[in-house]
């Protein structure tokens, strides 16, 4: 029996308005191509992470039962641009918004929260070009780390394949690839929670 919902989500045009009004005009919305804002506790709480690997699905269990995690009511924002054409030489410098300072970091990949105020973090995602398309299998890559320390990332997997299967035609459907014809659509995902934090020390390279 299909579990009754009424999903908090604000569609494309609402959103891009959100993002981009008057008062924060940016070059950026030439090339945005689908936008959508959604409740963060409606979507883990209606599209629930669907794993086929028994240890991947007892972790969120712990999550969920031991530590009582309980996603906060905020909205998500996931966000598809269309290909842009690079410079051929890029430098700091080029910022012209002097109120904002970028930090690049090398380093291993983690996904830990600054306790900093008017920060902003951006963790790639280098993984599948169907985004977070094996999550729930038996795989422990980038992409299907990222998701079990931030389990909301599996709630919105579950909610894009939904979408995409839906005959419901009032809105775009948000397409989940990354690469088209060869060619970078890149999708941007803010306010997910980050859970849990896994130490893969011990895990690579053991047979």
């Amino acid at each position: 029996m299909a579990m009754p919902y009424n999903l908090r989500i604000k569609k494309f045009s609402h959103s891009k308005d959100l993002i981009f009004s008057n008062k924060n005009p940016s070059q950026s919305i030439d090339t945005l191509e689908n936008a959508n804002f959604i409740n963060g506790f409606d979507l883990f709480t209606y599209f629930p992470a669907k794993y086929h690997d028994g240890n991947k699905k007892a972790l969120l269990d712990d999550i969920l039962h031991k530590k009582k995690y309980t996603p906060a009511d905020r909205d998500v924002l996931i966000a598809r641009f269309h290909p842009k054409q690079l410079p051929i030489n890029y430098t700091y410098e080029q910022h012209t918004d002097i109120s904002k300072t970028y930090t690049f970091i090398s380093n291993v990949f983690d996904y830990k929260s600054t306790d900093e105020t008017n920060v902003i973090e951006w963790h790639m995602n280098f993984a599948n070009c169907d985004i977070f398309a094996y999550y729930n299998s038996g795989l422990l890559a980038q992409d299907e780390l990222q998701v079990l320390e931030c389990p909301q990332l599996a709630s919105l997997r579950e909610y894009l394949v939904q979408q995409s299967n839906s005959k419901n035609t009032d809105d775009e459907f948000f397409n989940t690839r990354v690469i088209e014809n060869n060619l970078p659509y890149p999708i941007l995902i803010s306010n997910i929670e980050h859970v849990v934090d896994l130490n893969t020390t011990n895990l690579y390279g053991k047979n």
